[in-house]
């Protein structure tokens, strides 16, 4: 695996044992009591079957193998737990045995995900990976198993995550930006308030390159929001979700102080602290699709543009106006008419130009 990415995709795959062990909690151990505790036997579950297989052990001979890239906590963990530092009962036993147990399986888990996004990217010499495809990949992963998961990335990642997955990010913030023109298409008021704030569209990226996986913490939402963005053709609706999330919060977005900073960390805050109506917001997302398709909101925004730089060469001719003509009125004033003539058709060639530019 001489891939170019590899060694982010290790480093990004080994930051995500948080999450690796919330999913774990969340797909592979559900039950109709949420307060019954998982399984002893990881090996045993049927969930399972897909990380299981016999080729756990193909990537030994690799030098940048996932072991060689373990988390530092990680072996303090395993340290701890294997030298039995936790042994004050049989039950604390039982718990650290399970802990072991969980940090295996994590191992295992962590080298089939670089696998499968290492040999996706091989497939797709194309395409450049970014920090963040991992959440997408692993969510792939545990909903599908590995292999269904690499079939499911091959069909889909060239028409809905190739946009982030470019040398530059150029497409991605081109992207990102239809979602204040679709927010102010729904609602003047929001849109005029993010322009105030001049909050920008970052508080969303993670949003959109992830599909969310990266920050809503419910799982099942997130598989909710993959099932129904995979089944959409065009990839611009994850944007339309986007916006239905901010003005599901419009009330309390308004109220705040249009500063960049505030308005920022509240809207960063709203898919990880509250507990969304996944599916309602899905639903009103397609039907603004239906309403604003993305050609109409593109023309949208080039229309903001166009009239956004017209009022500013509009107020650069006025300016320069309001400046210039008193040093012009001393110029004339003076003796040397023939410089005042010479500065007066420069500026006024200046002035036409600038008039083109705003029409």
């Amino acid at each position: 695996m001489d891939h170019p990415s590899y060694e982010q995709v290790i480093l990004d795959v080994n930051r995500c044992a948080g999450r690796l062990e919330h999913i774990r909690q969340c797909y592979l151990h559900r039950t109709d009591d949420d307060d019954e505790p998982p399984p002893e036997d990881l090996e045993d579950q049927r969930d399972l079957e897909g990380f299981n297989s016999s080729d756990d052990d193909d990537d030994d001979d690799n030098p940048h193998s996932i072991d060689d890239h373990d988390c530092d906590q990680d072996r303090e963990n395993k340290t701890a737990l294997i030298s039995g530092e936790c042994n004050v009962s049989n039950e604390e036993e039982e718990k650290c045995e399970r802990i072991a147990k969980d940090l295996q399986y994590q191992r295992k888990l962590k080298k089939k995900l670089a696998k499968l996004i290492v040999n996706l990217l091989t497939k797709k010499p194309h395409l450049h990976y970014y920090q963040g495809f991992h959440d997408v990949c692993l969510t792939y992963m545990i909903i599908y198993g590995e292999q269904e998961a690499f079939k499911k990335l091959d069909e889909i990642v060239d028409s809905h995550f190739s946009i982030f997955m470019q040398p530059t990010m150029a497409e991605t913030q081109e992207f990102l930006n239809l979602i204040p023109m679709i927010l102010g298409l729904h609602d003047q008021r929001v849109g005029k308030f993010l322009e105030e704030a001049e909050v920008g569209t970052i508080f969303a990226l993670s949003w959109v390159i992830t599909w969310f996986s990266h920050v809503i913490p419910n799982e099942r939402d997130v598989e909710t929001i993959f099932a129904h963005l995979e089944r959409t053709d065009d990839p611009h609706m994850i944007l339309y979700l986007c916006a239905e999330i901010v003005l599901y919060k419009k009330d309390e977005l308004l109220r705040l102080e249009p500063e960049m900073s505030t308005v920022h960390h509240f809207l960063c805050q709203v898919p990880r602290k509250e507990k969304l109506p996944i599916d309602e917001l899905l639903q009103k997302a397609v039907t603004s699709f239906q309403r604003w398709p993305p050609e109409y909101v593109k023309q949208q925004l080039d229309q903001y543009r166009k009239d956004k730089l017209r009022v500013h060469n509009y107020n650069f001719v006025k300016s320069f106006a309001q400046n210039f003509l008193p040093l012009l009125a001393s110029i004339v004033s003076s003796p040397r008419s023939r410089t005042a003539i010479v500065v007066f058709v420069i500026a006024s060639t200046l002035a036409l130009q600038f008039d083109r530019w705003t029409r």
